[in-house]
């Protein structure tokens, strides 16, 4: 018999969870006893969920919202000894924090609302492996507009500030470390923004969730290296399939045949948990901005970029910079 317990926290600004003690006995994919961290607001169009199970404790839980659901399960025919157990704490904040999971997702306060006037964001990214290597990738951005980004604003490490419409660049970085500043005055407020982060050892490559987002090949809008092998998967809820679309390819391709080289390309596979690669739908090169959209009929995508050491020159005025991609959710009419 198993016995839930589900406590929820309303409270202003971002609840965070932080896990003191942590005792739920091992069991396989959690289907025992478990934690659930999970946001809980009506009518946000981006959500989370996370299990915790084992006795190591988890990272901190950051809800995109001001609510937040804990939901604790038993599994009472277990075995093993001793009850399962856990002890958290929380509290209300802003948007000041520090994220040290490989992978994650940054909103703006209130997003996808209008964001608060008179804030001022320090968000870390700290990944505990100190061989990563991060990529920044923006998804959504709105800020009020000015000269020189003198009222809102958003900023990387010491890199330039960003604000009004356009998207900003990806930003890659060859360590396991970022710091994001977002400021804002008491005028003009926008929708704000979405950031996705990775991290890998070679620079290039990780885990991309959530709805929607956008990919690039390392160090776009730059020239990629030759003998690169990268690697991402991308994760939607597992209530819905994924594609993707393909804004800009721009990747080495043998012109006496109009093909890929047997070594350079990006493919894309339909993928499962227990098989990323289950599927090939399509493997890609060249130079093109209109490539048909790519769907799989799974809430997962890997996509796998090969790159040899071929001497082409590029376009005129152009760079073979990979590629820039664009993934979200789907469901079936």
């Amino acid at each position: 018999m198993k016995t839930k317990l589900e406590k929820c926290f309303f409270e202003e600004g971002v609840t965070v969870g932080s896990l003191m003690h942590y005792d739920c006995k091992d069991n396989h994919n959690c289907g025992g006893s478990f934690v659930k961290f999970q946001d809980a607001n009506h009518g946000q169009t981006i959500g989370q969920e996370k299990s915790y199970c084992g006795k190591e404790k988890p990272k901190d839980f950051f809800s995109l919202g001001p609510k937040a659901k804990i939901r604790i399960q038993v599994d009472s025919t277990s075995k093993t000894s001793g009850t399962p157990e856990f002890r958290a704490k929380y509290r209300a904040e802003t948007c000041s924090r520090t994220h040290t999971e490989p992978n994650g997702l940054i909103l703006s306060p209130k997003y996808p609302d209008l964001y608060p006037n008179n804030v001022d964001c320090q968000i870390k990214i700290e990944i505990d492996d100190i061989s990563s290597k991060l990529a920044i990738f923006f998804t959504k951005f709105e800020l009020e507009n000015s000269n020189n980004c003198i009222n809102d604003y958003v900023q990387i490490d010491s890199g330039p500030k960003f604000c009004g419409e356009r998207l900003p660049p990806p930003y890659f970085k060859n360590s396991n470390s970022a710091q994001i500043r977002f400021k804002t005055n008491d005028l003009l407020s926008g929708n704000g923004f979405k950031i996705d982060y990775t991290s890998s050892y070679n620079g290039c490559g990780g885990i991309l969730t959530g709805y929607e987002g956008n990919v690039y090949m390392t160090p776009y809008p730059d020239s990629y290296k030759n003998n690169e092998f990268c690697t991402w998967q991308i994760v939607v809820p597992s209530d819905k399939m994924v594609q993707v679309s393909f804004n800009e390819i721009r990747i080495k391709y043998d012109s006496s045949t109009d093909k890929c080289f047997d070594d350079e390309f990006l493919a894309v596979y339909q993928g499962t948990h227990s098989d990323p690669k289950e599927k090939l739908i399509k493997q890609v090169c060249g130079v093109t901005t209109k490539e048909p959209v790519a769907r799989a009929t799974t809430n997962l995508i890997t996509l796998e970029f090969r790159s040899g050491n071929h001497n082409q020159t590029p376009p005129k005025d152009q760079k073979w910079n990979g590629f820039f991609i664009h993934y979200e959710t789907y469901t079936l009419n």
